[in-house]
């Protein structure tokens, strides 16, 4: 199993992919800005825009909630 410790990743476009890569893989918002040098707020402002297929998710889950409302 790899060791990914707890140094901070790089502020590169490789910033954005691991943050990238934590999100989309479930890690908690406070690990991942942990692991990163932010506070959560920085993270979800400048990164969970990066999320591939979010706004997707987004709208099933809104349809989800919303559809159970019409049952």
């Amino acid at each position: 199993m790899y060791n990914w410790g707890r140094r901070h990743a790089p502020t590169t476009s490789g910033g954005h992919l691991s943050v990238r890569t934590c999100l989309t893989a479930g890690m908690p918002f406070a690990e991942t800005a942990s692991r990163h040098g932010h506070d959560v707020d920085t993270m979800l402002r400048f990164y969970t825009g990066t999320v591939l297929g979010e706004t997707e998710r987004g709208n099933e889950l809104l349809d989800e909630f919303y559809g159970s409302f019409q049952r």
